[in-house]
């Protein structure tokens, strides 16, 4: 082999070693471009999700009851108070809230049993849309009549169902976290005891 062979040789070398470097490089930098766009898709996934965790209607719920009697009738008055802590409002579906009084039947050894049937609360039936609706900050108060038959201590029972989009919300929240999802009405609750006397 000649010297001039021997060149020829080692520029074709050197020609496939500089395409494949190049070749090389292109492919690096084209994964390189897809692994950033993944990472940046994933970042703006994420911020996505902390802003739908973070832009929700929190409604905190406190329940009064009073024991009355009118016209030799038992009733229980229940005051709902109901405020938005979150900060996107919040709809309350009435149909599917309201309240409930159990009465406790028998207590013994820490054990309390409640009666099977409980006595529904009446509420206005013209409560509007504007009434339903809880922007953050605000405070709803509602009242509910509760219709009971006998002296005893009642557990006065609240549930607001909230709004359809807040229910997606909280489903696609807890499916993620791995509790499970669920069709059902997301729902705000609060409940307390009240005693009514036997009246004379």
């Amino acid at each position: 082999m000649t010297l001039s062979e021997l060149k020829n040789l080692a520029d074709i070398i050197q020609s496939f070693i500089i395409s494949f470097a190049a070749l090389s490089g292109g492919l690096w930098a084209l994964y390189q471009f897809h692994s950033l766009k993944r990472i940046e898709k994933a970042k703006s996934e994420l911020k996505a999700i902390k802003r739908s965790l973070e832009e929700r209607g929190i409604l905190s719920a406190g329940v009064d009851a009073f024991p009355t009697c009118f016209q030799d009738k038992l009733f229980i008055q229940v005051r709902v108070q109901i405020e938005n802590v979150g900060n996107t409002s919040e709809v309350i579906n009435w149909d599917d809230s309201g309240v409930v009084a159990s009465k406790v039947v028998k207590a013994e050894n820490g054990i309390i049993e409640f009666s099977k049937d409980g006595f529904h609360g009446y509420q206005d039936e013209d409560v509007s849309a504007e009434d339903s609706c809880v922007d953050p900050g605000v405070k709803l108060v509602t009242s509910f009549l509760v219709h009971v038959t006998e002296p005893g201590i009642y557990f006065i029972d609240f549930a607001a169902s909230c709004s359809p989009l807040a229910s997606q919300n909280a489903a696609e929240s807890r499916t993620r976290s791995g509790i499970g999802g669920s069709s059902a009405n997301y729902s705000w609750y609060s409940d307390t005891f009240v005693v009514v006397p036997e009246y004379p």
